[in-house]
């Protein structure tokens, strides 16, 4: 990488990694597929705070397949399960409507 891309990597964090996966690089993530739902829900809570800020959020199916998706939000990036996250939203959509 030379002097002048790294200068910009570093003044954004999202283009840095966004570089690095047209590279050919992948982003590391933390796979939390098979973590306890109430784990799980921590993440998704972590994700919605900084989605509610208004920090964009990009939910992509992951490479693996059905059921795995990837979540990437600020500096959190997860491998999780497409059905555990459509659960806690569905659970949070009704407690946020009974409010």
């Amino acid at each position: 990488m030379d002097y002048k891309l790294t200068q910009i990597a570093q003044a954004s964090r999202g283009n840095c990694a966004q570089n690095q996966l047209e590279k050919g690089s992948e982003m590391k993530r933390k796979d939390i597929m098979f973590d306890p739902d109430e784990e799980k829900e921590k993440t998704y809570e972590e994700i919605n705070v900084l989605y509610l800020q208004g920090k964009p959020v990009k939910i992509r199916e992951h490479k693996s397949g059905f059921p795995a998706v990837t979540v990437d939000c600020e500096d959190i990036h997860i491998i999780t399960d497409i059905i555990s996250l459509e659960q806690w939203w569905e659970k949070n959509k009704i407690k946020g409507s009974n409010n």
